[in-house]
């Protein structure tokens, strides 16, 4: 029932406009996280088993893998990739990575 004393029109959201456009925008900040990690993520192999990740440097993957660069080797796509190429070298979909990891030891 309508008393006349109502500021908001009948039939709409009682929240006050302001709070409306912030849980709106929250939404849409939200919905674009979504479809933005759904378009920037990327398929790739890396020794035989499919990984999901974002778009990265070989540098940036072999750091997150915890490995130490002077004691790695990696093949992309059938190429050895120099270390020095390797913060300019960007993973993309669908690549083949081999990566060898070399441990130190012997006979004392």
């Amino acid at each position: 029932m309508d008393d006349g004393c109502s500021t908001r029109p009948a039939g709409r959201d009682a929240r006050p406009p302001q709070l409306q456009s912030q849980l709106l925008s929250r939404g849409l900040r939200l919905l674009l996280r979504l479809i933005l990690a759904k378009i920037v993520t990327m398929k790739i192999v890396i020794n035989g088993q499919e990984q999901i990740l974002a778009p990265i440097t070989l540098a940036l993957l072999i750091e997150q893998l915890g490995m130490k660069q002077d004691r790695v080797a990696v093949e992309l796509n059938r190429d050895i990739v120099p270390r020095a190429k390797w913060t300019e070298t960007n993973l993309a979909e669908g690549d083949r990575l081999e990566i060898v990891h070399f441990v130190g030891g012997g006979l004392s």
